[in-house]
């Protein structure tokens, strides 16, 4: 079916489009005036309203145990944990939930008494598209012959889960002297890999087809996450974006990682 995408905080642009909708999907909108208005006219409209999210951000308890959140400062982590209502008081406004994961499942099913569907995320046009432009056979010639392991952190909340194995990275690289780490997004070097900078390689945060440029470089995806509430809602995309490109992954049996490796 086809869809339009509106950003909720452009109201003109938002209701205008639900005039010739045929149903209203709010991805990760906390409840506030935009939303508010949205929900009113979608009703007024007689549409069915669903609330889709791909993180536990609406439960306070469960946020507080993603540890990477320490790795941001005091007032922008105060800022995350307390948005955690609004996202809770906006999902339950809302006709259905769409969630990523079976453990995203079981944690909205606690207070959501409607229908919760799961929809997996994968592999999208955007992501066939970057596929086809790339050339992995020129991306790896610039490993120049030694084998390069990757960990794409993306965000900056990522520096707890990369802990979990940067002791054994320290030791692979000082054991292989042919072996690189590329690493991809936000990164804080952990001091037992300091003697090893010359060989890890950082790419700053950058768009979609650069991230997958950069992952067909790896001859392997590592995939490190902390065991915790907050993580056993994650779903399985980096594997299924570098299995994509070809590239194995090492992951954590975490989340929806067990159900889908």
């Amino acid at each position: 079916c086809r869809c339009k995408v509106s950003e909720y905080r452009d109201l003109p642009r938002a209701l205008n489009m639900m005039q010739m909708a045929t149903a209203v999907i709010f991805y990760r909108v906390p409840d506030g005036h935009q939303f508010r208005c949205c929900l009113d006219e979608a009703r007024r409209l007689g549409l069915r309203v669903g609330y889709d999210i791909d993180d536990p951000i609406f439960d306070l308890n469960v946020y507080k145990t993603n540890v990477n959140l320490d790795s941001l400062d005091k007032k922008e982590k105060k800022v995350l944990l307390a948005s955690t209502q609004q996202y809770k008081d906006a999902m339950l406004q809302c006709d259905y939930l769409i969630v990523s994961t079976p453990g995203m499942r079981a944690l909205a099913s606690r207070f959501y008494r409607k229908d919760v569907y799961i929809w997996r995320n994968a592999l999208d046009g955007e992501t066939i598209s970057a596929l086809n432009s790339i050339n992995q056979s020129k991306a790896r010639s610039l490993n120049n012959g030694r084998m390069m392991i990757s960990y794409m952190s993306g965000s900056r909340a990522h520096d707890a889960d990369f802990m979990t194995v940067s002791e054994l990275l320290s030791h692979v690289l000082g054991d292989t002297k042919d072996v690189d780490l590329l690493i991809g997004g936000y990164f804080n070097l952990p001091d037992c890999m300091e003697p090893y900078k010359d060989r890890i390689h950082q790419l700053p945060f950058s768009g979609y087809r650069a991230y997958m440029s950069s992952l067909s470089r790896a001859d392997i995806n590592i995939i490190p996450l902390v065991n915790n509430e907050f993580n056993s809602c994650k779903s399985a995309i980096r594997f299924m974006e570098a299995a994509a490109l070809g590239v194995p992954s090492i992951a954590s049996r975490v989340g929806d990682f067990e159900n889908l490796v």
